[in-house]
């Protein structure tokens, strides 16, 4: 990497000043396409990889906007979430999300997460026109993965259905958790 920001900084690309703020950018990219690729792995490993696939979309694309819990290290995060997607991609496997339990998490979820997204963390603190802001694209993408997860219930998609209420309800524990680590953290 360190070559990489050197050449770039040699050709004048970047500025010696962002080099920084590059790197950063570079590492989570990096950290992003190691998550892409062990969700595969896991979804490929358990014959799931239509299902997964579609979980890591509607999953990132929330998680970016409801915020909630995030680890203090990078290796807790990467350990916590490739257990969180192994257990996911096993309950797509094990055919856990019913279109009962599916339906029933898709609707519980989306209400919740409407109302308490997003949340920040001690990392990044959001101010008030922030979270509004936020707040207003995390409903939109609920509507969106609501009404499509509904009509995978309606015509039986089961990989639909699935990977939404899946990414929905973890989405939902997240918030859930950031929101009570956030309260410990205030009254420390």
């Amino acid at each position: 990497m360190k070559r990489i920001l050197n050449a770039l900084t040699e050709q004048k690309v970047i500025a010696a000043k962002d080099m920084e703020l590059v790197k950063y950018g570079l590492q989570q990219g990096r950290y992003l396409l190691t998550n892409f690729a062990i969700i595969l792995l896991i979804s490929f490993a358990f014959h799931e990889l239509k299902t997964g696939f579609l979980f890591m979309i509607f999953f990132f694309t929330l998680r970016s906007y409801t915020g909630g819990y995030h680890t203090d290290s990078i290796w807790t995060c990467y350990i916590l979430s490739t257990l969180i997607v192994a257990g996911t991609i096993w309950s797509f496997h094990a055919r856990v999300w019913t279109p009962t339990i599916a339906g029933i998490a898709i609707l519980i979820s989306s209400g919740v997460l409407a109302v308490n997204s997003p949340v920040d963390s001690k990392n990044r603190r959001l101010n008030g026109a922030e979270k509004m802001s936020l707040n207003r694209i995390t409903k939109r993408i609920l509507l969106i993965e609501l009404i499509l997860g509904m009509l995978g219930i309606m015509w039986e998609i089961n990989y639909l259905y699935a990977s939404i209420a899946a990414a929905m309800f973890i989405s939902f524990l997240l918030t859930f958790w950031g929101i009570s680590k956030n309260i410990n953290e205030r009254t420390q």
